[in-house]
């Protein structure tokens, strides 16, 4: 998501949602906020933390306005690999080089 083919979606994203009163998307920004809670609910409970789920949206959605607005894509992604590792200290961490998923021993 944080990828440069996915930058155009990321600057319509932001548009959308600061005309979110336009007859082409009424309602939009309330949507997109309650329509991603539930799967996130579902899978933060999976490690039992299901009450995370709007900390972790509001993340997301402060992460896709500050690579927007800065294009500092490293630093949100490393601030997103903390939030994983604050949520789950097992997660994998994540290399955008390799473009791989590592287990925390082989980080």
């Amino acid at each position: 998501m944080t990828g440069p083919q996915a930058r155009p979606f990321v600057r319509m994203f932001d548009q959308l949602t600061e005309q979110h009163d336009s007859a082409l998307w009424p309602g939009l920004r309330a949507r997109a906020t309650t329509d991603w809670l539930t799967p996130l609910q579902a899978g933060l409970a999976t490690i039992d933390r299901a009450e995370s789920a709007t900390l972790v949206l509001a993340v997301f959605r402060g992460l896709i306005l500050d690579i927007d607005a800065t294009a500092d894509v490293d630093r949100a992604d490393d601030a997103f690999g903390l939030l994983l590792r604050t949520l789950d200290p097992e997660a994998p961490r994540i290399s955008r080089d390799e473009g791989t998923v590592k287990s925390p021993t082989s980080a």
